[in-house]
């Protein structure tokens, strides 16, 4: 490892301080329109980005190729989990939402759905969710509900009602 002298750490300390603090991967929240209020069970979820879906391989003269982007990707998945409850309210979640067709649209804070900085909406979303494990040992650990998320995204970022989520 090299020794930087103080001068060159403090520049660099300088120029990461002026892009501000980081974001901490637990301070958001996914609230699934129908059952806002089980915003606070949700353990695990994607946070949606755009970006494009690939790239496509381009053939150009002696040989060579190049690269270009495909289309922006806006079909995302990734894992989720919740925390189950003793009434069962997500077991029941999932019941519901397969009642009404399994699809449905969801909000992804930065920060809570009472105090954010922004939120992204996803839509046209469904859940596969795996069968939890019950272990007549394990007295430690909350019951975790975990599968995959599938949605769509189309870069929409709603503007929040706080400039600090941490009042």
């Amino acid at each position: 490892m090299t020794v930087s002298n103080a001068q060159f750490l403090k520049q660099n300390h300088d120029v990461i301080r002026a892009q501000g603090d980081k974001v901490i991967s637990s301070d958001g929240s996914l609230e699934i329109v129908g059952f806002e209020g089980l915003w606070t069970l949700t353990k695990q979820f994607p946070w949606p980005l755009v970006t494009v879906g690939g790239n496509i391989e381009v053939p150009t003269p002696l040989g060579a190729m190049m690269y270009q982007p495909q289309q922006a990707k806006v079909a995302h998945q990734g894992a989720i989990s919740f925390q189950e409850v003793v009434a069962g309210s997500i077991d029941n979640m999932l019941v519901d939402l397969i009642r009404s067709g399994g699809r449905f649209n969801a909000k992804v804070y930065e920060g809570t759905p009472g105090v954010n900085l922004r939120y992204k909406p996803i839509y046209d979303c469904f859940m596969v969710i795996d069968n939890p494990e019950r272990d007549f040992e394990n007295r430690s650990q909350v019951l975790v509900m975990s599968g995959n998320i599938f949605f769509h995204y189309y870069g929409e970022v709603v503007a929040g009602n706080s400039d600090n989520y941490r009042p």
